[in-house]
């Protein structure tokens, strides 16, 4: 009975510190894109470069470090980590960004748009306003906000092959939205293969296209 207790109260500890931390394995929920960035925000190593990256969902959001010192650091101080994240993915999106009107209120997107990453995206709108209109349905704003890129940006491998299967694409191609980037899958099955090794598998992506 003791033994018992014990184990509850360990899983119960557990618990508790996951609650306040936000912090959880990657297999949980992840929510948006997969974790964008090459390198570890902690080391600046290119992820794969110490073994297989360390895979974890911080309130929502996938990211991915060099190695398990650098989640024993990103436990200590995540706000400030996942902040220094944010400035790296406004940096390699936000000139992308492939609409020119804001997809809350629909007016053009100045030319210094108010940009905020969402879910590991970087999302340009039009003024300050408009970023808490999109977080009151994030899921379903991601969802307009991903139609309307595919109706913009070609995919990266249009007329070619599925990046996982190497089939060529035809009529039931699978079109998704990463970041400001479209890519095209043979099947619904693809994707999750592709995110597994996300900048790697980008990379070789533009790599094939030249």
């Amino acid at each position: 009975m003791q033994k018992a207790w014990a184990v509850a109260s360990c899983i119960a500890a557990l618990a508790l510190i996951a609650a306040v931390t936000g912090l959880v394995q990657a297999d949980d929920k992840a929510v948006g894109d997969p974790y964008p960035l090459a390198t570890c925000p902690i080391s600046g190593e290119e992820l794969g470069s110490m073994g297989d990256p360390v895979v974890l969902v911080q309130d929502g959001r996938e990211v991915r470090l060099c190695c398990a010192g650098c989640q024993k650091k990103f436990e200590k101080d995540s706000a400030a980590i996942l902040e220094k994240v944010d400035a790296q993915i406004k940096e390699q999106q936000a000139d992308a960004f492939p609409l020119k009107t804001c997809i809350v209120s629909g007016k053009d997107l100045p030319a210094e748009p108010v940009v905020q990453v969402i879910g590991n995206r970087a999302v340009a709108f039009c003024c300050e306003g408009c970023p808490a209109n999109f977080k009151k349905d994030v899921a379903a704003n991601m969802a307009k906000l991903d139609e309307a890129i595919k109706a913009e940006a070609k995919p990266i491998n249009e007329g070619g092959t599925c990046p996982v299967s190497g089939k060529a694409l035809g009529a039931d191609a699978v079109a998704k939205v990463y970041g400001t980037e479209v890519v095209s899958f043979c099947c619904g099955g693809c994707p999750k293969k592709f995110e597994e090794s996300f900048s790697a598998s980008m990379k070789k992506l533009h790599d094939q296209k030249g």
